[in-house]
């Protein structure tokens, strides 16, 4: 006789999913500002005390719920909603007259270093969301800007309005200038680099990252010119982003696979294409749940690029050093990707600190 299993979930905050099986159903808590061995709001789940809760019995199911902190939690870690760090429900169904899930064993969460016998000494635990490519990246776009003749050039590009403006870099033996600017009619505009160009730099009155047709362009002059890597946008509120390509390889496969993908009026993704599709349905997730048309664009442009050869990099207004912005799919406990309730990722903040 087939059971019925019926699993009800009331916590407030928090991402169900079902695993491939659909015989667990776990869930993340969302906390502000919780340090590891903590407790969260109205739980018992403490760092090495994960706790064992019968939360429904019925057709013959009994049904746990199982509190845990993971794995990928260090002493003094912030736990923050659907991040690496976090606690994590998981109910688990037993026959009536069956003993407990059994308790997990104390988790010893790293401190991120520790000495070796003899002197030796472990470094800082590496940080998957910042590898060294994406460092060096921010590293080698902050180097470039700071030219003294780049930086004059960008005083120029003031006032910035929708008429988009530029202008290419060149490395002469070591020896960064910058080109006069070119005046382009609207947005959307090209102008000419050439064989010493490493870099350019043109405006975005809306202060968005680059565009579909920038990052498409990269692509196209890369291929043609390797030592082109960087193009950097100028936002109306002294903001600038750069996309740099750190995968040369990747992103002219990139761009070869994804023809048709820029649309012609507006420079964005084109929504009848399999990137621009991706792009708008992270975007639109977003802001149905509260983030800013400008939130959205960057997080979407991050979370596009992550297959792409291109690292997306931002300095705040203010600020001439770049740092890496990412935007990764959070992965369930079984390794899948966690999906929304409207079908799209799950997503977290990947950005180099």
């Amino acid at each position: 006789m087939k059971k019925l299993i019926l699993i009800i979930i009331l916590l407030t905050g928090i991402y169900p999913y079902l695993n491939q099986n659909g015989l667990h159903v776990s869930a993340f808590y969302k906390a502000n500002a919780q340090q590891v061995g903590e407790e969260l709001p109205g739980e018992a789940c403490t760092q090495g005390n994960s706790s064992r809760t019968m939360v429904l019995e019925g057709f013959g199911i009994r049904t746990w719920e199982v509190c845990r902190w993971t794995e990928d939690c260090e002493t003094g870690d912030e736990v923050e909603d659907s991040r690496d760090c976090h606690q994590e429900i998981e109910n688990i169904e037993t026959e009536p007259g069956d003993d407990p899930p059994p308790e997990d064993p104390p988790y010893d969460p790293p401190t991120g270093g520790g000495g070796g016998g003899g002197g030796g000494g472990g470094g800082p635990t590496p940080n998957p969301d910042c590898p060294p490519s994406a460092q060096a990246a921010g590293t080698a776009a902050t180097n470039v800007i700071n030219k003294t003749d780049v930086q004059n050039r960008i005083a120029e590009l003031s006032p910035i309005t929708s008429n988009e403006k530029g202008f290419p870099i060149q490395n002469n033996g070591g020896t960064y200038t910058a080109s006069p600017i070119t005046q382009m009619t609207g947005s959307g505009g090209t102008f000419s680099v050439f064989g010493n160009s490493v870099a350019d730099v043109h405006t975005h009155e809306n202060n968005n990252a680059p565009s579909a047709q920038d990052i498409f362009r990269l692509g196209s002059i890369n291929n043609q010119l390797p030592t082109f890597k960087t193009s950097y946008t100028r936002g109306l509120d002294g903001s600038m982003y750069a996309i740099t390509v750190t995968d040369a390889t990747k992103l002219h496969n990139w761009v070869a696979a994804h023809p048709g993908s820029v649309n012609s009026s507006d420079h964005n993704f084109s929504a009848t294409s399999s990137l621009g599709a991706d792009f708008f349905n992270v975007q639109q997730h977003m802001m149905s749940n509260g983030s800013t048309p400008f939130q959205a664009f960057e997080r979407s442009t991050a979370y596009i690029l992550n297959n792409a050869g291109i690292t997306l990099l931002k300095a705040p207004a203010g600020s001439n050093t770049f740092t890496k912005i990412g935007y990764v799919t959070v992965k369930d406990p079984y390794g899948n990707d966690q999906l929304n309730m409207d079908g799209t990722p799950v997503l977290r903040i990947s950005d180099c600190p």
